[in-house]
C-alpha cells in the first residue's frame, strides 16, 4: 500500500479503544501501485460501496473533509507495508431494479481484513451499531448504509 486517505462527512466520528479504532461515514482510499481502492458512500448507489476509483469520484458533493489526524496517527504505519492476505465477507441485499420497485438480490462487500507484512491487521467493515448516551457504539451488525468500522489490531465481532 503506497498510501490511503479516510473521509468524513459529519461534523463528529468516533475514536474508540485507545485511539485503534475509528468510525466514520464517508470513506476510505487506499493507494496501491496500480491504482485505487475505494471503500465509501457512492451518490450513485446511494449506499456504501467497493470501487476502483478515488473517492471523490464515487462521491460528488463537495461536503466532505480528509481525517489527516487518522492518517497521520496510528495507521500511518500501515503506509508502505506490503498485504500478505486479504480476506471478505459478502451479504446479500435486495437491490431495487427499476422505478416498480422491484428488486434482486444482490452480494455486497460488508467486510475485508487485511494481513500486513510484521502480523498487523486492518479491518474495514460496513456497519450499524447501538448507541447509548456517554457509551461507545455497541452491538455492531453489517450495514451498507450507515457507517464504515477501521479496527488496527483488534477484530471487533460483528453480527
Amino acid at each position: 500500500m503506497i498510501d490511503f486517505n479516510v473521509f468524513q462527512v459529519n461534523d463528529s466520528y468516533f475514536v474508540l479503544n485507545d485511539k485503534n479504532q475509528w468510525i466514520v461515514d464517508a470513506g476510505i482510499e487506499f493507494q496501491f501501485y496500480k491504482g485505487y481502492f475505494t471503500i465509501g458512500f457512492s451518490s450513485d448507489l446511494e449506499h456504501i460501496s467497493v470501487q476502483s476509483v478515488k473517492f471523490d469520484k464515487m462521491y460528488s458533493d463537495d461536503n466532505y473533509v480528509a481525517l489527516d489526524d487518522i492518517k497521520s496517527g496510528k495507521l500511518k504505519a500501515f503506509i508502505g507495508k506490503k498485504i500478505e492476505e486479504a480476506t471478505f465477507k459478502t451479504l446479500e441485499f435486495d437491490e431495487v431494479i427499476d422505478y416498480t420497485m422491484k428488486t434482486k438480490k444482490v452480494s455486497k462487500l460488508v467486510e475485508m481484513i487485511l494481513h500486513f507484512e510484521g502480523n498487523q491487521t486492518l479491518q474495514i467493515a460496513l456497519v450499524n451499531y447501538d448507541l447509548v448516551e456517554n457509551e461507545a457504539p455497541k452491538n455492531f451488525r453489517y450495514n451498507i448504509i450507515n457507517d464504515i468500522l477501521i479496527s488496527m489490531n483488534t477484530i471487533v465481532k460483528i453480527n
